[in-house]
């Protein structure tokens, strides 16, 4: 699924995945409050969050987040 996201959107859009349980992921966790998997992170170009969303687990919704917040088409 991550690596189909990578391929469509990966131009557009830096997709990032880190790992919860290992470094750098667990500092990242830490760091965007995030304790549970999965969980994603939109950020802004200006490195705010612009929206955090926990319990993806399909790539329809997942897509839908890109799209919707990521400001892809």
């Amino acid at each position: 699924m991550w690596a189909d996201l990578v391929t469509e959107y990966g131009e557009r859009v830096e997709l990032i995945e880190y790992d919860r349980e290992k470094s750098p992921g667990k500092e990242r966790a830490d760091e965007f409050g995030i304790f549970y998997q999965p969980a994603f992170v939109v950020l802004g170009a200006d490195g705010e969050v612009v929206v955090q969303k926990a319990g993806i687990n399909n790539e329809a919704a997942l897509r839908e987040l890109i799209v919707e917040y990521a400001l892809v088409d």
